[in-house]
């Protein structure tokens, strides 16, 4: 009778940190304090826009970045979205990287944003039913 209680009670925890730990963590992703700081704008010196991205790594997952320009006429152009495996775990903490992406010639004049969303895979519920986390936009203007 102690071992059928056991059993039960450690069932239940186990199926309890397998649907509640995955439900309180959907929402996260793996950064938290994140910053997106201009440092080149687009056709001044070259074709692409640099910037510095700066945040909090907490969490070791893979992810997707989904990547998107606004231009100054509302037009949206959807880059390819690029996925990256699972941060060391030892590495994580604050955390910056300069991150250079070609900007499309035809994007009209004017002031533009950069907006990128993570969409990260922790959990199985986060595969199962993917979000969407955004990144800080990086405005930028495009002269010719």
């Amino acid at each position: 009778m102690k071992h059928r209680k056991l059993i039960i009670v450690l069932g239940a925890f186990l199926i309890c940190w397998w649907v509640a730990w995955p439900a309180l963590q959907y929402s996260k992703g793996t950064a938290e304090n994140m910053t997106g700081e201009l440092i080149a704008e687009p056709f001044i010196t070259g074709n692409e826009l640099v910037y510095r991205w700066t945040g909090d790594l907490v969490r070791s997952c893979p992810v997707t970045i989904r990547r998107t320009f606004i231009d100054s006429e509302g037009v949206v152009t959807d880059l390819v979205a690029e996925s990256f495996t699972a941060f060391p775990s030892g590495e994580l903490g604050r955390k910056s990287f300069e991150i250079s992406i070609r900007v499309p010639k035809k994007i009209a004049a004017g002031l533009a944003s950069y907006q990128a969303f993570e969409i990260p895979h922790c959990s199985w519920m986060q595969r199962l039913f993917p979000i969407s986390i955004p990144y800080p936009p990086v405005g930028f203007t495009v002269t010719r």
